[in-house]
């Protein structure tokens, strides 16, 4: 079973349509029967939750006592408690065998800086594909790019606009990770 890391702001609102997509996405990603695994807060975390949630996936949290004015969202299956906020981080990033990213803010690009260096660096066991909801993140990589930074962008890595191009996508790169 595959475990699906979503990263994304933790304020969008109900009210916003990236909420919506989020919580279509958490929904999808259940339907595939995968786990959907964040940070276990509100905003992305708690749309993609929601969705799972009500297609009867399994949702893991990731949280932390460092985050102290936040409460884990009411979606989740597990919680998994950090000791520090870095432990956190590593924990959401190695568990994921893959990731999807919406728009976000610092949390957020910390998260995508460890799993492309990690991925870069080939630290990891397999490389992880990553998708991009919107373009938000593209001007910020090409930055890393230009500047040596990192040296490739990931040849599973993709930017997507709509939820329905993601699944199939992860399908096809666990389907080729599995026959190599």
């Amino acid at each position: 079973m595959f475990w699906i890391g979503v990263f994304g702001s933790g304020t969008v609102t109900p009210e916003d349509p990236l909420y919506e997509q989020a919580e279509l996405l958490g929904k999808a990603i259940a339907e595939a029967g995968w786990v959907v695994l964040n940070g276990g807060y509100g905003g992305i975390m708690e749309a993609v939750s929601k969705g799972a949630t009500a297609a009867d996936g399994t949702v893991i949290g990731v949280t932390t006592p460092w985050l102290k004015k936040r409460q884990p969202n009411p979606y989740l299956s597990r919680e998994i408690t950090a000791p520090t906020y870095l432990q956190r981080l590593e924990r959401l990033v190695l568990s994921a065998d893959a990731a999807v990213v919406f728009p976000g803010g610092s949390g957020t690009m910390l998260e995508i800086a460890a799993l492309l260096t990690l991925v870069e660096r080939r630290f990891l066991d397999k490389e992880r594909p990553i998708v991009f909801f919107s373009d938000s993140w593209r001007p910020w990589l090409q930055l890393l790019q230009d500047q040596g930074i990192i040296a490739t962008v990931p040849p599973r890595m993709q930017f997507v606009n709509t939820i329905d191009r993601i699944i199939p996508f992860f399908q096809q790169c666990f389907q080729t990770h599995h026959s190599s």
